[in-house]
């Protein structure tokens, strides 16, 4: 699982849970297998963020606008106060 699947299954995930197609508890089991598999997957949040965005262009086509995405990526890896650079992917 790579190429932005597993931010897409954490984010449908999500969705299902607020418009309540699934409970509380399913969607958490979902999220926490996505991340297990972020994990094995991916060295660290930037290569996992790469594979996102690689993954969400291959779905979305050439109508796909990647730079909004790509800009709060690189907010996210220069933010002091982000989780991506307080939290260790491991």
């Amino acid at each position: 699982m790579g190429d932005g699947v597993v931010g897409r299954l954490i984010i449908i995930a999500r969705l299902c849970y607020d418009i309540g197609y699934i409970d509380e508890k399913t969607a958490w089991g979902i999220i926490t297998s996505a991340y297990e598999t972020a994990v094995k997957e991916f060295k660290d949040w930037r290569e996992l963020a790469v594979s996102y965005l690689i993954g969400r262009g291959a779905w979305g086509g050439d109508t796909m606008m990647l730079n909004g995405l790509y800009s709060i990526a690189e907010k996210a890896f220069e933010d002091d106060n982000s989780p991506w650079k307080n939290v260790t992917l491991k």
